[in-house]
């Protein structure tokens, strides 16, 4: 009888620690699907639309050739504040003995083989261009619906910089465009745009 009774209290117990178990499991599983739901909802009230377009890939091209054909831009009509950002990434050839091909970002800089041209407010930053509407150019933050703005109005290989060192080499370039809302969330991507030529340049 005692070994029965025993038995049954361990048993018990055991259902006991069981059951906290699982209501320990079962609000942690809430939590993480609240901070889940939170930054998708955030994500969820960006509304932007983007247009613009690359010249046809696959094709030959020289220095200085316009590679956009259309601009490219977008139009915000989120309901909340939020920040954009681009990144640029080009195929870079150099000669220090033989011809060296790389992938580089696009800096803006004096030694950059790319020019790109970029609507108004952009700043390069750590790496990305940020669009910038306000005074110091560190205010990132872009007003609830405030419509079109463009992107890149140009983008061709700096015919002072991309000489003969190009021929016979494949390019490409890419424009990335990431948007997040301006609290601390993680950026998205909006488009890509993707150009190769597939021929030598």
């Amino acid at each position: 009888m005692k070994t029965k009774i025993r038995m049954l209290l361990l048993l018990s117990a055991f259902f006991l620690l069981s059951a906290f178990g699982v209501i320990g499991m079962t609000y942690g599983w809430f939590g993480q699907a609240f901070t889940f739901t939170t930054e998708n909802i955030a994500v969820g009230d960006l509304r932007y639309s983007e247009t613009g377009a690359f010249i046809a890939g696959g094709t030959v091209i020289v220095p200085g050739q316009e590679l956009i054909q259309t601009d490219i831009a977008v139009d915000n009509d989120s309901p909340i504040t939020s920040q954009l950002r681009v990144l640029v990434t080009y195929t870079k050839c150099t000669n220090p003995g033989t011809v060296t091909c790389v992938e580089t970002t696009y800096a803006g800089a004096v030694d950059d083989h790319l020019s790109v041209t970029f609507g108004a407010g952009f700043s390069y930053i750590s790496g990305y261009w940020y669009y910038t509407p306000g005074t110091p150019v560190t205010t990132y933050a872009i007003a609830a619906a405030s419509g079109a703005m463009d992107v890149i109005t140009s983008l061709y290989y700096d015919g002072e910089h991309a000489g003969i060192d190009y021929n016979s080499q494949t390019v490409s370039v890419t424009v990335t465009i990431q948007i997040k809302q301006a609290d601390n969330v993680a950026w998205v991507d909006l488009a890509g745009y993707d150009f190769s030529t597939g021929y030598p340049a």
